[in-house]
């Protein structure tokens, strides 16, 4: 017989977040700020990085005098998808820093967010972090969740 904790359950049957909690190990909940802010950091280089060099050919005269849209296409589409997966790295950080996940000191998720959200994304931080705890209040509901 194992000593794991006992789950309760509300009164709908379903189980209490502090309960589940209570039964994952607690590295789990192990906050980083360090590694975060690598992330971070890497992230925001790959963004600027890629996002500079596409200026770079689109606005070159080979790319826009002696290619054909062909050519154009193929030129640019590598660096588009870098772009788009070091964008997509910015909004998982913002993401983390809306969960209060990537330091245990607020103002650090707050600047996090707020430079990987609404400077890069393009996503004001604040309101996408309080309409963000209200989908998790009621997450995957058919009609609460107001993500479906």
């Amino acid at each position: 017989e194992t000593d794991r904790p006992s789950i309760s359950y509300d009164g709908d049957g379903i189980p209490k977040l502090g309960s589940i909690m209570k039964m994952l190990p607690k590295e789990t909940f192990h906050i980083d700020t360090k590694t975060s802010l690598s992330y971070f950091a890497l992230d925001s280089v790959a963004c600027v990085t890629s996002l500079v060099v596409l200026s770079g050919i689109v606005h070159s005269t080979a790319y826009q005098s002696h290619m054909t849209m062909w050519q154009q296409a193929l030129t640019v589409a590598p660096f588009q998808l870098l772009a788009g997966f070091a964008l997509w790295c910015q909004w998982c950080i913002g993401h983390d820093a809306g969960h209060s996940v990537v330091s245990k000191r607020n103002w650090i998720n707050q600047v996090v967010g707020e430079v990987s959200h609404s400077i890069f994304c393009l996503t004001p931080f604040v309101p996408w972090q309080l309409s963000h705890r209200k989908h998790h209040t009621h997450h995957n509901h058919l009609t609460k969740d107001y993500s479906h």
